[in-house]
């Protein structure tokens, strides 16, 4: 089992340090984790790397746009803006980035902040219609 952290925001925002930030503690204590960044329309693959680079030690255990998780894995969100801003912009995404949110929230999800979005959450969970 993994445990997907999923990022769909911009490489300077303060969730995608906070991601990599829990993703770095679970490994560190062996629990199998990696981000998954489903890049921004207006951000390239490389601007996270450096955008995580500047900040820490490291740039590991992170994959970009193409992900297909295992049936046992699990799906992490730090907010709830990493699913309900991908579903109201899911036309500005890639097929492949499409089909990789839909994949990667269609089985477990955890959310662990949960105040924002308090409209549009439940309209992404019923379009996403996690497990």
């Amino acid at each position: 089992m993994t445990i997907n952290i999923v990022c769909t925001s911009k490489p300077v925002d303060g969730l995608l340090y906070y991601s990599y930030e829990y993703c770095s503690y679970l490994n560190n204590i062996g629990v199998a984790a990696q981000v998954v960044i489903i890049c921004h329309r207006k951000y390239l693959w490389e601007e996270y790397v450096k955008s995580i680079s500047m900040k820490y030690i490291h740039c590991k255990n992170v994959v970009f746009d193409d992900y297909n998780p295992k049936d046992d894995d699990v799906t992490l969100i730090m907010g709830r803006s990493m699913m309900t801003l991908s579903w109201q912009n899911f036309n500005d995404y890639t097929s492949i980035q499409q089909a990789s949110l839909r994949l990667l929230f269609k089985e477990k999800v955890i959310s662990v902040y949960s105040e924002n979005h308090p409209t549009g959450y439940p309209k992404a969970v019923d379009f996403y219609a996690p497990a």
